[in-house]
């Protein structure tokens, strides 16, 4: 370095005084390596610095804290199940400098690329291109059980799994890591048991899953985009939010323990089988917000929980899926769907089975072709200032007497409005038919009232009262 200093100080007086010296070939060979050394160094401080012939056919292994750097791509042909390089130290930084380790010859199935062995805390491994052309599946980072404080950042894996985890790991920060073409059956991205405080930001998958498994905490996962691939998070404290997901969907479960206060915002599912499903022995405390789910085989939004209780969607849109949000627990109660929109459902645009204390409040659910709103075996289900019109079937239909409120809601040409116990002024105009009995609604224009007429006020005009439908253009 001190050379390389006092020849670039050199450089400066020579120009500053006008003095011209022809180089010799040794000064053109030291500017050469001084340019390749400012280049490629991307490390400062004290490096050491792995070559293609210290990897081998054996791997390196790292038994000291420090910085390392790769300073040229590696095609490593493995011999038995050794990484290509094994970090077994504390206090580690791996800058792989942008280059690529290409697994060429994986004769073992299993075998990593790189290795972090249990119990190490505070490594790094970033800046670099992680692949395999074997037959046999390997991955690019595999963790070992009870580390803590890594950080992987800037890294693409190729036909691989980028990273996985072995248990009680715990906080892992994942950045900016692309993973393209994964082409084997393991997950793209994996944390084992009882894993927590996990980070995970603009992440890019094709062909894999960001999956944590039972026993999971403190998870953050934001700006992901997987393409053929979920996020399953199998825990507690969960956020997930600004997601996308391509035939794949978002899943929050725990089984056999409780799922406790997750949060899944801003997020968008687009095919798949469903966009975002809460499926496990009991959840509690879970918010869905501002999302959308389009084009999905079983719902848009699922709540498949054998206990359900405290949850929220909330600002949502769902477009053409079997079902818009579908909650089907063994029990569930204090469910909040707020201002959502739903269309395109081939089942229905909203289906609540066995739950109780529902509330469905200022909704759009219209041009579903399977029906608007189904309720059945519930009790003490409301639907409150909600827009359902233009659905097939059915606008609104119970199966039971379950002390439901449903009530300030506009129904607009729906093949039928099918509903009892109806405790305030709904409008109801251009639907097909109706059946149920309640009080104090408003109507025009309905093919058939049968069961109705006696519901109707005579002394109120057939126009609901202003404060809850206001510019509503019912021909449109």
């Amino acid at each position: 370095m001190k050379n390389k200093i006092l020849y670039m100080m050199s450089i400066s007086v020579n120009l500053l005084f006008g003095i011209v010296f022809e180089p010799t070939p040794g000064d053109q060979l030291w500017n050469l390596t001084a340019q390749i050394g400012i280049m490629t160094n991307t490390i400062d401080g004290d490096v050491t610095r792995i070559t293609a012939s210290d990897i081998g056919s054996t791997g390196y292994t790292i038994t000291t804290p420090g910085k390392y750097a790769l300073i040229e791509d590696v095609d490593y042909a493995t011999i038995g199940l050794s990484p290509a390089i094994t970090i077994d130290a504390n206090d580690v930084h791996l800058d792989l400098n942008n280059l690529t380790i290409n697994a060429s010859m994986a004769h073992a199935s299993g075998t990593d690329i790189i290795r972090i062995t249990s119990g190490k805390t505070n490594v790094t491994v970033e800046h670099g291109t992680l692949k395999s052309t074997a037959a046999n599946p390997v991955c690019g980072i595999d963790v070992a059980a009870s580390c803590e404080q890594l950080y992987f950042n800037d890294l693409h894996a190729i036909d691989i799994p980028a990273i996985e985890t072995s248990t009680s790991c715990k906080d892992i920060s994942i950045f900016n890591v692309r993973i393209t073409n994964n082409t084997s059956p393991f997950d793209a991205i994996y944390f084992d048991t009882d894993c927590s405080e996990l980070i995970i930001d603009a992440v890019d998958i094709t062909n894999g899953h960001i999956y944590a498994a039972n026993g999971s905490s403190n998870v953050f996962i934001s700006n992901c985009t997987l393409v053929n691939g979920n996020v399953t998070i199998n825990g507690s404290d969960i956020v997930i939010e600004q997601c996308t997901t391509t035939s794949g969907g978002i899943v929050l479960a725990n089984n056999p323990n409780p799922l406790l206060n997750a949060i899944v915002k801003n997020c968008t599912s687009i095919g798949g089988l469903n966009g975002i499903l809460i499926n496990t022995s009991e959840d509690n405390n879970c918010v869905i917000q501002n999302c959308i789910a389009i084009d999905c085989t079983i719902s848009g939004i699922g709540i498949l929980s054998t206990i359900s209780e405290n949850c929220t969607i909330e600002d949502c849109t769902i477009r053409n899926c079997e079902r818009g949000i579908f909650i089907l627990p063994t029990t569930a109660k204090n469910i909040a769907i707020a201002r959502c929109t739903i269309s395109g459902s081939t089942v229905a645009g909203i289906s609540a089975n066995s739950a109780s204390d529902v509330r469905i409040v200022d909704c759009q659910v219209s041009e579903n072709p399977g029906g608007g709103i189904e309720i059945s075996f519930c009790s003490c289900c409301d639907v409150i200032d909600t827009v359902i019109s233009k659905n097939g079937q059915y606008g609104l239909y119970t199966t039971d007497g379950g002390k439901h409120y449903f009530g300030f809601n506009t129904f607009l040409f729906n093949d039928t409005v099918n509903y009892s116990e109806v405790d305030g002024p709904n409008l109801l105009l251009g639907n097909v038919a109706y059946i149920g009995t309640g009080n104090t609604n408003y109507a025009t224009d309905n093919t058939d009232l049968t069961g109705m007429l006696a519901t109707i006020d005579p002394s109120a005009p057939n126009t609901a009262p202003t404060s809850h439908w206001v510019n509503i253009d019912a021909k449109s």
